[in-house]
């Protein structure tokens, strides 16, 4: 599981969040930790 960019939560979707149906950026996992971070920080303000 991945956490969407936009909204913050947890999707399992491959492509896109199954929440907001934003398009969930592919990547090495080193790409998608820092992806996360950045949405968990977001998500806190």
């Amino acid at each position: 599981m991945v956490r969407c960019p936009n909204c913050g939560q947890k999707t399992s979707g491959d492509y896109y969040c199954q929440y907001c149906k934003y398009p969930i950026p592919r990547g090495s996992t080193k790409r998608r930790r820092k992806v996360e971070k950045q949405a968990e920080k977001e998500a806190k303000l």
